[in-house]
């Protein structure tokens, strides 16, 4: 894996609610829109 993939990995395993805003915005902009739908859901 890429360190980008790895980061976006981290942010997918990460179930803070504190940063789920920054985390919806990170994958929208890498046009991830299920993980940032999964993000909202969960």
């Amino acid at each position: 894996m890429t360190l980008k993939q790895d980061l976006l990995q981290t942010l997918r395993d990460q179930p803070v609610w504190e940063i789920r805003e920054a985390q919806v915005d990170i994958f929208l902009h890498e046009r991830l829109i299920d993980d940032a739908i999964k993000t909202v859901e969960g």
